[in-house]
């Protein structure tokens, strides 16, 4: 063994080490071992939506709130508008950036 071969040997990284993780018996990906399914999810079964069922969902309260909300979105911005040209024009010292 020469000195070249020796710095080598000095000079090298270590391997890493590695570290043993215990494991389960109880593996649900693998399916090893007792696996108890939950209740909640062996009744998520899913169903051809209905006509019945597709109505209920559209005129719940919820879906005629955001509906409503979104329809509107428009001339609030339009409102918001104008009332910015108001204010610039009557009320000048406001400025343009503060009157709207």
């Amino acid at each position: 063994m020469g000195v070249a071969s020796r710095i080598d040997l000095l000079t090298a990284p270590s391997p890493p080490k590695t570290r043993r993780v215990p494991v389960s018996t109880n593996d649900v990906k693998a399916a090893i071992g007792k696996v108890q399914i939950v209740k909640e999810v062996q009744h998520g079964v899913v169903q051809k939506p209905t006509f019945k069922g597709a109505s209920k969902v559209i005129f719940s309260f919820q879906s005629i709130v955001c509906a409503s909300y979104i329809c509107s979105f428009g001339s609030e911005l339009a409102i918001n508008t104008i009332l910015g040209a108001y204010y610039l024009k009557n009320f000048k010292y406001l400025g343009q950036t503060n009157s709207g």
